[in-house]
């Protein structure tokens, strides 16, 4: 999907995987928290099941894509204060990927991906919160569409 490409610019060295898997803790806890949250986005392009079409997408590796998210969510909500704007950001996209994976657990191909289609929507729209808050761009699509 377009939105997930429009978050961040290109960044030359880009982590594949969960940021948690690949950082050590210890240097985690150095970051800043637009550092962190700017981590997190990056993570989400990497996502094949919140950006590639249908056709290149499983049912099976679509919930552990899912549950990864999810994961890294709550592992956010663990580590940033309590009143960070990220907090309602992250807590929505969390419950999405978890009412995810509870509807999609016994149903067919159409409600897999119409649930599917409601966590991208869900993902996008905080995910471009998250960056509008951290990650804000000088002179964006909408404002030169204003101009």
């Amino acid at each position: 999907m377009a939105f997930a490409k429009s978050w961040l610019s290109k960044r030359p060295h880009r982590r594949v995987g969960s940021h948690h898997q690949k950082v050590n803790r210890a240097v985690t806890n150095l970051l800043s928290e637009p550092e962190r949250i700017i981590r997190f986005l990056e993570f989400l392009e990497e996502r094949r099941a919140l950006h590639a079409p249908p056709r290149q997408l499983t049912e099976n590796d679509t919930r552990i894509s899912v549950a990864k998210i999810g994961f890294e969510c709550a592992a956010y909500l663990r580590e940033l204060p309590a009143d960070a704007p990220a907090i309602a950001p992250l807590n929505k996209i969390e419950i999405a990927c978890t009412r995810f994976i509870q509807a999609t657990a016994t149903s067919d191909a159409a409600a897999f991906y119409l649930a599917l289609g409601a966590l991208r929507a869900i993902v996008a729209e905080q995910g471009e919160a998250l960056a509008d808050t951290y990650a804000p761009r000088a002179g964006s699509e909408y404002d030169r569409a204003l101009a």
